[in-house]
């Protein structure tokens, strides 16, 4: 992940679907996204609303899952980003999403 956090990220110059929709998932990321080639689609979605600070159960009920699965989802998503809890997740995904 530090190679994923240092490589700047180009911006899509065209209109950007609507955050948190599936079509802003997968059109928003690039077919060369570092992201896209870490996580799956379905923890992309988890990620994203993680970061809007929604809780597993709110996850759950926003995507239609149960909320063990979501805390599967959760678990996938730290170990891939080398994170340690939610916080330093959301955080290493808005870096490598912002490019900084």
């Amino acid at each position: 992940t530090a190679a994923l956090s240092e490589r700047e990220l180009a911006l899509d110059g065209g209109a950007e679907p609507q955050a948190g929709t599936a079509a802003h998932t997968a059109g928003a990321h690039g077919a060369h996204d570092p992201l896209r080639e870490l996580l799956t689609r379905r923890e992309l979605e988890v990620v994203e609303l993680m970061v809007r600070g929604e809780t597993n159960a709110s996850i759950a009920r926003d995507l239609v899952l149960s909320t063990g699965t979501v805390k599967f989802h959760v678990k996938n998503i730290l170990r891939k980003l080398h994170a340690a809890n939610r916080a330093e997740a959301t955080s290493r995904y808005m870096r490598i999403t912002l490019g900084r």
